[in-house]
């Protein structure tokens, strides 16, 4: 007899099956590995992203005091030098006046000389 009569069709396909289920099972942890890799390089991307505007937040937040601090110092320094200008023009009328004072004398001096 010859050795395929050993061998019956039924034996080839469930053979043939079982092939088929190791690859498909093989194929499906594959794709399952693939999908947890995926998600935890997401969330790790995700938290980088969060981590990044974080610190963004707060370099704004840093800037934006900075920025009150430096405008309340020009704010001052806009009244001292508001209160030194109001002074040099009260000096100046001061000095305007007395030019004016000793022109009128000097007029009556040279009036007076003969």
């Amino acid at each position: 007899m010859s050795h395929f009569n050993d061998i019956s069709p039924y034996t080839y396909t469930v053979s043939t099956n079982t092939v088929f289920d190791e690859t498909a099972a093989a194929e499906q942890s594959l794709n399952h590995e693939r999908r947890l890799k995926r998600l935890i390089s997401n969330r790790e991307s995700a938290r980088r992203s969060r981590m990044r505007k974080k610190k963004q937040i707060q370099e704004l937040k840093h800037e934006v005091d900075q920025l009150y601090v430096a405008n309340n110092q020009l704010y001052e320094k806009l009244i001292r030098l508001l209160e030194v200008n109001q002074r040099i023009l009260q000096e100046n009328a001061e000095l305007k006046e007395r030019v004016s004072s000793l022109q009128v004398t000097f007029t009556d001096l040279i009036d007076v000389t003969p």
